[in-house]
């Protein structure tokens, strides 16, 4: 089993089953367009990689801290503007995981999925602690306190805008 440190996001796409709902056609076509316009490129500019897609859920791993949470930023603000109906949460946890057959696992995942659901569409909220330098025009806003999801106790998010 080969195991790494890396960061991990876990995205979900704010309202797509809503949007699913009044045209599932249109809502994929338009999913789909983001993904190849903005997902994509946004990702491999610093040699991330989508790990899956789940419906309208993304896990995506960066071998650097400080890429994660620059493209987690970058990747909503471009959404956004790409399609003004599309909106997403992010979360981010750098953890220890286990690679195997192109799939990760362990406890860093676990805590990154939990966590996405807590998270807001904006800022991404950033679990555990924080080990590069706050990237180069992001604010910083802490919310202390512990977060429990799934039965997982840490020490509380970060979040950037």
């Amino acid at each position: 089993m080969e195991r790494c440190l890396t960061a991990i996001f876990a995205v979900d796409v704010v309202g797509y089953s809503r949007l699913m709902g009044t045209g599932e056609s249109g809502a994929r076509l338009r999913l789909k367009a983001c993904e190849t316009e903005v997902i994509e490129p946004v990702v491999s500019e610093r040699n991330g990689r989508v790990v899956k897609r789940m419906g309208d859920d993304f896990l995506v791993e960066f071998a650097r801290d400080v890429d994660a949470v620059e493209r987690a930023v970058t990747w909503q603000r471009a959404v956004s503007q790409q399609d003004n109906q599309f909106q997403i949460r992010i979360s981010h946890n750098i953890g220890d995981i286990i690679l195997e057959n192109e799939d990760i696992y362990g406890d860093g995942v676990n805590i990154a999925a939990q966590l996405e659901k807590l998270a807001e569409p904006r800022p991404p909220l950033v679990g555990g602690p924080w080990y590069g330098p706050t990237p180069a025009g992001l604010r910083l806003a802490v919310r202390a306190g512990v977060s429990t999801a799934a039965c997982i106790s840490r020490q509380g998010p970060m979040q950037y805008n």
